[in-house]
């Protein structure tokens, strides 16, 4: 995912809104704030922006290297009533093909665990935690080969409004059945939020 999530930053007494949430950060100095978020209970959406794609790259397949692309992602989680790492959840991921024309079946899960979303207290980095498992590969090009995740996290940055930024993000562990794959995958996206808007405090 290449831009994912959105907060805004400035110096004292500012409030701004990232996956629907507004992000307040206050001080009586320039040099320490507390952000949190100020809408809980709102359930915000995280899309694809309009021609954009979702690439997960780094990984072989039976020695053939392979790049996936899809054209939809939709995430979405719920403000929390308290701190700043939000419980999403799992992301629909579809549109899928890969660099040798295969159709790519992504399904998603929290059967170990939830997927969850992370700002550091700067307001400046979101990370992404894959739960165990979360996602399951399948290739039409691929027949009995199943590719699933490992647990991992995408760090990305934020563009301070309404999106964020996954470039090559992971890495992400991979376990196969029925087929050999080599090396672990990154992901890139940009995902802009439904609910992002910013608020001087």
């Amino acid at each position: 995912m290449s831009r994912l999530f959105a907060s805004c930053l400035r110096i004292a007494g500012l409030s701004v809104m990232a996956m629907g949430m507004t992000i307040i950060g206050s001080s009586s100095s320039a040099s320490a704030h507390v952000y949190h978020f100020s809408r809980p209970g709102v359930r915000d959406t995280g899309t694809l922006p309009p021609g954009d794609t979702l690439e997960f790259t780094g990984g072989s397949v039976d020695g053939v290297n392979v790049t996936v692309h899809c054209t939809t992602l939709d995430v979405s989680g719920i403000v929390p009533t308290s701190g700043l790492t939000i419980t999403l959840s799992p992301p629909t991921v579809a549109g899928c093909t890969d660099n040798l024309g295969g159709t790519v079946a992504v399904m998603t899960n929290r059967t170990h665990g939830n997927w969850k979303l992370k700002v550091d207290s700067s307001g400046s980095t979101m990370t992404v935690r894959i739960p165990e498992g979360g996602m399951v590969f399948t290739d039409s090009l691929a027949h009995g080969c199943v590719i699933t995740t490992h647990s991992g996290s995408l760090v990305g940055s934020y563009n301070d409004l309404d999106e964020a930024s996954f470039t090559n993000a992971g890495p992400v562990g991979v376990g196969p059945r029925g087929c050999d794959v080599a090396g672990t995958t990154v992901l890139s996206a940009n995902v802009a939020f439904s609910e992002a808007e910013s608020v001087a405090g």
